[in-house]
């Protein structure tokens, strides 16, 4: 059982001696075991932190979306990250932040580049074009077509090197990781 402080409806430890808590009009913050206020509640949410790292939102405007089954869904966000300290490591700049399985960090801007960070959040790769995990070795580079279905792929590993071709004509509409480390591509003339 955690014992918190009456100005905040719950809270959840999350490790290092911190707890993600919530106020009466639903801002997250955190806090210290000896219930010293790390940060003041200001967030939409602070998801768990990974590492000495956790992602943050927050929306200017609060247009909250309600659901028949009661959840709720905020529009309008912006993402940033927060260290164990409360620091605000990255700004809430972000239209998305994922968090890759291999400790990777993707910033998506909706007018900008897109960032692929490492686990120390050392920038690797800056592309125009969206990017997808494929596997701990390779990224796919997302070419989008003219139509539906005409999607194309290029493929990078985590330094920026190009494997496959990340431009519209020497791309392949399918590209995957097979279990012997081989890659299997189609090439689709259209």
């Amino acid at each position: 059982v955690i014992d918190i402080p009456k100005e905040y409806v719950i809270g959840s430890y999350v490790g290092f001696g911190l707890i993600r808590v919530i106020n009466k009009d639903n801002k997250w913050g955190l806090i210290n075991i000896m219930k010293e206020v790390i940060i003041e509640p200001q967030f939409t949410y602070i998801d768990t932190f990974d590492g000495t790292y956790a992602t943050v939102w927050s929306s200017e405007v609060d247009e909250v979306i309600l659901f028949i089954d009661g959840d709720q869904w905020h529009t309008n966000m912006k993402y940033g990250i927060i260290n164990t300290c409360g620091d605000i490591i990255l700004p809430m700049e972000y239209d998305s932040i994922e968090k890759w399985d291999n400790g990777y960090y993707y910033l998506i801007k909706k007018n900008g580049p897109n960032t692929l960070l490492s686990p120390t959040l050392h920038t690797i790769i800056e592309s125009e074009k969206p990017l997808k995990k494929l596997s701990d070795r390779y990224i796919l580079v997302i070419i989008p077509g003219e139509y539906p279905h005409s999607t194309k792929y290029g493929l990078i590993d985590y330094n920026g090197n190009e494997i496959v071709p990340t431009d519209q004509e020497h791309s392949f509409s399918e590209i995957e990781v097979l279990k012997n480390g081989f890659l299997k591509v189609i090439y689709d003339k259209g």
